[in-house]
């Protein structure tokens, strides 16, 4: 392609011819990101952008930042590479230029998205289950997609893999930890004989090393004693609800009646006794259940206590602190939908923070410990998400210093709590499927996916450690409204299929399992519209299969961005020289 058939001041029809000083007007009028999106797709704005100081200062204003801001008599070279700077840590274009893999399952298999998920961690991984298959495999992603590192193949009778001819074998719950553990909830029938319920707890090793131990243990329903199964342990009228595992390997089960009217839950806890590993039930709680039928439950990050969901909630709703002593009892969910009546009128529920920092000042002589916390909050009647935040200062002799351990305190303290932005672009959940949402790991990306649609908001994650007021200060006032309320912009990214869950396996890459397979965003600065389709190995085999097939209509579009991107690296060593 010509250089002259990529710039607005061309020859051709369909595109005026106008002044520099014109352009710089017009320019001058749009908005950051459009300005950004022009500078990328004409030399000749490129060229007009980079010799224009005050035109790149004026944008520079519409970007949040904390750094000292520049005037006109600084250099020009410093302006330019602080709107480099601004404008790749943005993200500015990444909607419209995200690079996207589509990986398929091909015909022969099915994934069950409901008990498909992702497991954030260093590296990310993801646990697949497909229709009609009792094997479970094991992937770790990285730039290049989803890598089978492990397929979990069960062993009904501890001594060796299932025969198909004999046995009908249902995958009926799977849960996954972040680090080592896998359980499986089995139901298997033999032609003649009634349903047997087993249960199966599978280590793995991080994706980052080989190799893999398997644990068929069955988890007995009192003792351990010959590996019964858990036929025994069901109760008449009573269906699994939901299973998790911790770090720990201890495995929690929740049973519910048919007509939702009573929920058990056991827990089993992993015991080395040296010579051999058992399982053993060392608890049944009775639970009053909530408000729906159908519930999620995991352990919470440290692993203390059990949260519980509704399908498709952004927020959990209801927890229990795992009890340590051994046992039989009744207990009660305490309600975590923390009714917040905030500032301009705000009906809020706020989640488990995703982010916490304590601050030991004792080597400062001070007296006093602060931990900070950041969450999500949940407005139910608009579906509208904000970011709040939390100060909680104690004296140094009453605190553990452990931040990581006291995540739930937040819950009885509503009165600590402030808005510090909102998140422009949510609604309220247009399916029965819900909301998903990712956050990146080091919190500069949030991704909430509502049916087909994904927007992902970038947020400096130094403003996180202050207040609201100092945060205000760093914001253009075009981003405040009248009560002061920050508001976040989002990238709508594009997709083809209805996303059920996500996960940033880093900052600049996002991954979504939807109902047409594996799809993965390529949100860094110097991506350029790229579209490609892959396949998910299904076999250790086809890990060794290199590239993608790219599509026609984004192979044309990424070739014209790219060379307006080698073009307008061209023009900025011009322009510098200039």
């Amino acid at each position: 392609m010509a250089k002259e058939g990529m710039s607005l001041v061309s020859t051709e029809k369909r595109l005026p011819v106008l002044p520099p000083e014109i352009l710089l007007e017009v320019l001058m009028f749009c908005d950051v990101r459009t300005f950004h999106l022009a500078t990328l797709s004409s030399v000749a704005i490129w060229r007009l952008a980079m010799t224009s100081p005050a035109l790149l200062l004026h944008h520079l204003s519409h970007l949040p930042s904390h750094r000292r801001p520049l005037g006109p008599s600084s250099p020009v070279e410093k302006i330019r590479q602080r709107w480099k700077h601004a404008a790749k840590k943005a993200l500015l274009g990444s909607g419209i230029l995200a690079d996207v893999v589509q990986f398929d399952p091909g015909l022969l298999h099915r994934i069950k998205v409901k008990q498909s998920v992702f497991t954030p961690g260093q590296p990310a991984s993801l646990m697949v289950v497909c229709h009609f298959e009792p094997f479970i495999r094991l992937y770790a992603l990285d730039s290049r997609g989803p890598r089978l590192h492990t397929i979990f193949t069960p062993r009904v009778n501890g001594h060796g893999a299932v025969d198909q001819s004999a046995r009908t074998l249902r995958l009926l719950k799977t849960a996954i930890c972040h680090n080592h553990y896998v359980a499986a909830l089995y139901e298997s029938q033999q032609d003649g004989v009634r349903p047997v319920t087993e249960m199966h707890l599978l280590t793995f090793t991080p994706p980052d090393l080989t190799g893999a131990q398997e644990y068929s243990h069955r988890f007995p329903d009192d003792q351990c004693e010959a590996w019964p199964d858990l036929t025994n342990a069901r109760v008449p009228g009573y269906h699994p609800a939901s299973l998790a595992v911790n770090d720990e390997g201890t495995v929690a089960l929740l049973w519910q009646s048919s007509m939702a009217a009573s929920l058990i839950l056991k827990i089993y806890r992993r015991f080395d006794l040296g010579w051999e590993t058992v399982m053993r039930l060392v608890r049944t709680v009775n639970l009053t259940p909530p408000d729906y039928r159908q519930i999620d439950m995991d352990f919470e990050p440290t692993g203390k206590s059990l949260i519980f969901s509704q399908p498709g909630t952004l927020l959990h709703d209801f927890w229990i602190t795992y009890p340590p002593a051994e046992g039989d009892g009744a207990a009660v969910l305490f309600d975590s939908r923390l009714r917040w009546l905030g500032p301009h009128d705000l009906d809020l529920y706020i989640g488990m923070p995703f982010m916490t920092r304590h601050y030991d000042d004792r080597n400062l002589d001070m007296d006093t410990c602060v931990e900070r916390y950041r969450a999500l909050a949940l407005d139910l009647q608009t579906g509208e998400v904000y970011l709040v935040g939390s100060l909680d200062e104690r004296p140094v002799a009453e605190c553990d210093h452990g931040h990581e351990e006291a995540r739930h305190r937040y819950l009885t303290e509503p009165g600590r709590w402030d808005v510090l932005m909102k998140l422009d672009g949510t609604s309220r959940a247009l399916s029965s499927i819900g909301h998903s949402a990712a956050i990146a790991p080091d919190y500069t990306r949030i991704a909430i996916a509502n049916w087909t649609e994904v927007l992902v908001w970038v947020i400096d994650p130094n403003l996180l450690y202050y207040e609201r007021p100092f945060i205000n200060m760093v914001f253009p006032k075009e981003q405040i409204d009248e009560n002061s309320l920050i508001h976040i912009q989002p990238h709508r990214l594009p997709i083809q299929g209805v996303v059920h869950r996500m996960c940033f396996p880093a900052p600049n890459q996002l991954f979504a399992l939807s109902d047409r397979g594996v799809v993965s965003w390529d949100l860094r600065p110097g991506c350029s519209k790229r579209s490609w389709i892959g396949r998910i190995p299904w076999e250790y085999k086809d890990n060794l299969t290199e590239g993608y097939l790219e599509t026609d209509q984004a192979k044309a579009s990424s070739e014209r961005v790219q060379s307006c991107s080698e073009l307008s690296d061209e023009a900025t060593v011009q322009a510098s020289s200039a």
